[in-house]
């Protein structure tokens, strides 16, 4: 059993001053024991035993909850025991805590031993879990309102949805013409890239980009793409970059048809293999580039024939017309070469966007047919909600309920799930009651699974609003800006319990 040895030191008295506290906690500086103790503050301070059923705590792992459960548990323990079974260490423990929060020891035993009872009998309303299963709850709870069917499954296995999507798409080659059009021309690119013809690993990878948060907006315009919709912009970009490149060769070989009916080669010019013959040359070859500086320079002087070449004089006589077939190269390419590039991208990677699209309605197929959602689709379905609806209906009973927020972990909160929580924690720092959030920045790691940092960092004054502005979003970040501290936590290896003024 874990025991409570010391009370944490004073470094972290400040927290009773604002509702929204933000630790910054370092590893091993001990976040969870600052969620826990709080946890056994609100609780315990409260002469209500059924007080636990009002907080919720989350955090990102299955693991890490449970820890959160059995040091809260063990807390409850220590304090409950009659006196005589007491350690010596636990009696200090007791002591303590009842000096801290301005309860007699007696009674923090039997408020200890009532919410513990309550707790064991009702371990259903112990609401310590991870984001994902609370998400889950809402959507079980409301899934008709969502439009969503009563009987879905939940697909937490990522890899292995992908795994089976990738296997099909491989199965589907032979069978469905345009896939494998797409496919052999996979297989050329990878082959002139020196890559292996097979690649089922690199179809595997590309994969997860169907599931990360910050391509939805994407990949919903990707849905409504056809096949002779990519063919369209392929042959649409196609066309545009061949006008910009015809105009640009056409003139350059006439320019430099005129440098040869002169009898003038690249050394004739200023520059030589530098000058204005070997750019025309280089435009004819396909090296579609703006002109040097220096070139420019020459251009501009009107300088032409070399110095130290005999034809020298020859080359400055058509000068004047080279001039006007640089300015309409430079002009052309000063409008186009930009497009010329972004067009030469795009094309690269069309492909890689119509294979993502026969992966998306695979995806699509298997949730179906399974009758499955991800959780992923949970967290889209409410933040789609809660952006758009002045006042969240799925929270009308879950706003209510809850009083208090404790969340651990936060760093690797995605920007959905953050969403989904704001309504819930500015409810609860309206009614002035005390909310939690401990993070570490340095050990974010789930930024593979869409985890943004950058949302703890910026706290309490910046909260990461969705893409609409709305009037209401403004409020709630006032609301946080206002009732959030941020501190550092300091390193610790024991629980405080301070009596506060909130309850």
């Amino acid at each position: 059993m874990l025991i409570f040895k010391r009370i944490l030191p004073a470094c972290a008295q400040s927290m009773t001053q604002k509702p929204l506290q933000i630790f910054n906690a370092s590893a091993g500086s001990g976040k969870t024991y600052t969620l826990v103790q709080e946890y056994l503050r609100i609780i315990l301070h409260s002469s209500n035993p059924k007080k636990f059923r009002a907080i919720l705590a989350m955090t990102f792992t299955n693991k890490a909850a449970n820890e959160m459960k059995t040091r809260i548990l063990d807390g409850l323990i220590q304090l409950a025991k009659p006196e005589y079974e007491k350690t010596p260490s636990e009696i200090t423990f007791l002591t303590d805590t009842s000096k801290n929060l301005g309860i007699g020891p007696k009674i923090l035993e039997e408020r200890a031993q009532k919410i513990l009872n309550q707790i064991l009998h009702n371990y259903h309303a112990f609401s310590v879990m991870t984001i994902d299963k609370f998400t889950h709850r809402i959507i079980r709870t409301f899934a008709r309102d969502l439009n969503i069917s009563v009987d879905f499954d939940v697909e937490l296995d990522l890899t292995g949805l992908r795994k089976n999507v990738t296997d099909l798409l491989f199965d589907e080659i032979g069978k469905n013409e345009e896939l494998t059009d797409l496919m052999m021309r996979y297989a050329r690119t990878n082959l002139n890239r020196d890559r292996s013809w097979n690649f089922s690993d690199q179809v595997f990878d590309f994969s997860s980009l169907l599931f990360r948060e910050d391509a939805i907006k994407s990949i919903s315009l990707l849905k409504k793409l056809s096949a002779e919709d990519f063919h369209k912009i392929q042959d649409d970009l196609q066309q545009e970059i061949a006008k910009i490149e015809a105009a640009v060769d056409r003139n350059a070989v006439e320019a430099y048809d005129l440098i040869k009916s002169k009898g003038l080669t690249d050394s004739d010019f200023q520059g030589k293999s530098n000058g204005i013959g070997s750019y025309f040359k280089r435009l004819i070859k396909g090296n579609f580039s703006m002109p040097s500086p220096t070139l420019i320079k020459y251009v501009s002087e009107n300088k032409w024939g070399h110095p130290q070449s005999p034809n020298r004089f020859q080359a400055d006589e058509i000068g004047p017309l080279l001039a006007q077939y640089f300015k309409q190269i430079t002009d052309i390419l000063d409008k186009g070469i930009s497009k010329v590039a972004l067009n030469k991208e795009i094309l690269k990677n069309l492909n890689n966007l119509s294979l993502l699209n026969h992966l998306l309605s695979l995806v699509e197929g298997v949730k179906e047919e399974q009758n499955v959602l991800l959780i992923s689709d949970f967290y889209k379905k409410i933040a789609d909600i809660i952006v758009n609806e002045k006042i969240p209906f799925i929270y009308e009973r879950m706003g209510t309920r809850y009083e208090h927020f404790l969340l651990d972990e936060f760093q690797d909160t995605s920007h959905l799930q953050w969403i989904n929580m704001i309504p819930l924690v500015h409810n609860s720092l309206a009614t002035g009651n005390l909310n939690l959030i401990v993070g570490d920045g340095k050990q974010a790691i789930y930024r593979w699974r869409n985890g943004e940092v950058e949302q703890f960092t910026n706290l309490p004054h910046k909260i990461l609003n969705p893409e609409k502005k709305l009037p209401r979003w403004q409020k709630l970040k006032n609301n946080f800006s206002e009732s959030g501290q941020l501190q550092r936590l300091q390193k610790t290896s024991g629980l405080r319990l301070e009596n506060s003024s909130f309850q």
